[in-house]
């Protein structure tokens, strides 16, 4: 019987805490491209310029040759959502390199989502944005494995590209890391099970 009655006024006590918004007058609504999944991850940034968001949209489509829907960040005034830029963190194609008889296609970046995770440091700080479904080809062709990558834009340095797996393999052959399924605060850190920053 005591449960019984823990449990009602408990009940009765959920009830009574409804949830809001703060301000439900001068909020801010930012949108994207549609079918992009803008908005799937957002950041909060601050550097000289203000205060920003950056907001990932993984299925974004580009102007990378070969490349169908890789993914783009962009970087938003968070009080004024007619003011978003895209970071660019790659504007090439997927990556060609000679194997001694022909030019052989290394990478796969269509559909990798770009911006699917997203991190950012203190003020002035990096920013880091990572495709978790990135594939990187072997230079023979025989491999492919979807290790994912991230990409570090700081402002004092160019933008990094970071694929630390690319030659891995585990007992059975397969190199499956993906990079950049989830990552936290500041100093890159990149494993088999996921990449990390730590500030």
């Amino acid at each position: 019987m005591e449960r019984c009655t823990v449990f009602w006024i408990l009940c009765a006590l959920l009830r009574t805490s409804l949830a809001f918004n703060v301000d439900t007058e001068n909020h801010v609504v930012h949108s994207g491209p549609t079918s992009s999944k803008f908005g799937f991850t957002v950041k909060q940034f601050v550097n000289q310029e203000g205060k920003w968001l950056v907001i990932g949209a993984p299925e974004a489509e580009t102007s990378q040759t070969g490349v169908y829907r890789p993914g783009v960040v962009y970087k938003c005034r968070a009080q004024n959502p007619s003011e978003c830029y895209v970071i660019p963190f790659d504007t090439t194609g997927n990556n060609q390199e000679w194997n001694g008889y022909a030019y052989i296609q290394t990478e796969n970046k269509t559909q990798q989502w770009l911006g699917a995770t997203l991190s950012t440091s203190s003020d002035n700080g990096a920013i880091v944005a990572c495709a978790p479904r990135y594939v990187y080809f072997s230079r023979k062709g025989d491999k492919r494995e979807p290790i994912g990558m991230c990409y570090v834009s700081a402002p004092d340095m160019d933008t990094q590209k970071f694929t630390p797996c690319k030659h891995y393999y585990d007992l059975t052959g397969g190199g499956e890391l993906q990079k950049g399924d989830s990552i936290e605060s500041f100093k890159l850190i990149m494993g088999p099970q996921a990449s990390k920053v730590i500030e």
